[in-house]
């Protein structure tokens, strides 16, 4: 993009601080971007899958335990592991940073971690 605008290239000072950031969450929603009393996305009109996955970070490793249950590190560090309350069980074979999430707060303090291309996993934050 720089070459295009006739700009010389990012000196490596710069590229060095970006290359291991994390993509920022996208911005909260408010009741007036969701419709009317805040339920616009119930009649579809919802965020495309790629909007969906705009603040997606990369896992950088997962274990299963003896109970199927998946813990898994991010990009950032957090460490989150799968609910014992969730009936799915992941079957992630690939190389961790394979793997873009998101997690997002649920009501009543639970979380969801969206793993792109596979399903939702209800989890809880370790670190």
């Amino acid at each position: 993009m720089r070459a295009q605008l006739g700009l010389p290239p990012a000196p490596e000072s710069q590229v060095s601080l970006v290359k291991n950031t994390p993509l920022t969450p996208p911005p909260m929603k408010t009741e007036s971007d969701s419709g009317w009393l805040g339920i616009g996305n119930l009649f579809g009109g919802g965020p495309t899958e790629e909007e969906s996955y705009a603040g997606a970070m990369r896992l950088s490793a997962f274990t299963f335990g003896k109970d199927g249950l998946f813990t898994a590190t991010l990009a950032d560090g957090q460490v989150w592991k799968q609910s014992p309350y969730d009936d799915l069980r992941a079957h992630w074979t690939g190389q961790p940073s394979s793997y873009q999430v998101v997690v997002s707060s649920d009501m009543l303090g639970s979380h969801t971690m969206r793993v792109r291309g596979d399903q939702n996993y209800r989890v809880m934050r370790v670190k």
